[in-house]
């Protein structure tokens, strides 16, 4: 006979006949008599379980990195945005808006704003500029005109001119800009794409790119 104690109770006997191989019921209904307590016997987990239960664990995360991935994706899907015959492909989250009446287009995010100018001949012209001029020279003046400089310039395949600069504005923000100045069906097309310069460093591709797929067809 076995003699257990266990601590802050009284000694507990056990026959040797309830501890021998395959008499684990015999054992609980001794105990389950000496204590007055039901005993449950909690069977050990095999490896198939811990195996299944590792998959399941796989699975569910795999499933919400899914979502988060599917989630991005669909936040980050080009959608045309078309105003007359100008274009632009923007993810969805952008929002068309009129803010100023002087711009021919004007679109919104939670971090960019577009907007749009259109300068035709019956709007007429600065002094010592003239339609049909290459849109650099007009983006050189429209700097000088706005009194920044340009960090870089570009030349993009859809005909544009693109210049990037950081500028503040009259409420003291600090703004970047990337401008596309573009010569198309008898007018020039000046889109500014202006996000915060502290997010410079997310954007700056993205606006190149959007400034890339910039359409005008003709009238």
């Amino acid at each position: 006979m076995l003699v257990v104690k266990r601590r802050g109770s009284r000694m507990v006997s056990i026959p040797k006949a309830a501890l021998q191989p395959g008499a684990l019921s015999a054992l609980r209904v001794h105990l389950e008599e000496l204590t007055g307590k039901q005993w449950v016997t909690v069977k050990p987990w095999g490896k198939e379980r811990i195996v299944l239960a590792a998959v399941a664990v796989v699975v569910g995360v795999g499933l919400l990195i899914g979502s988060g991935v599917a989630e991005d994706v669909q936040r980050n899907k080009l959608k045309e945005f078309q105003k007359e015959n100008y274009s632009i492909a923007l993810p969805a989250v952008f929002q068309e808006s009129e803010h100023d009446p002087d711009f021919f287009y004007e679109l919104q995010s939670g971090d960019v704003a577009i907007s749009v100018e259109c300068i035709t001949p019956q709007v007429g012209h600065p002094a010592g500029l003239s339609f049909g001029m290459s849109a650099d020279k007009w983006m050189n003046w429209a700097l000088k005109q706005w009194k920044v400089m340009a960090e870089r310039t570009a030349e993009l395949d859809n005909g544009s001119c693109c210049a990037f600069y950081t500028w503040v504005a009259d409420d003291g923000r600090s703004l970047f800009t990337c401008v596309a100045m573009r010569y198309a069906d008898d007018a020039y097309w000046i889109t500014q794409l202006t996000c915060s310069a502290d997010l410079r460093e997310k954007y700056e591709p993205q606006l190149t790119q959007w400034a890339e797929s910039i359409r005008i067809t003709a009238e």
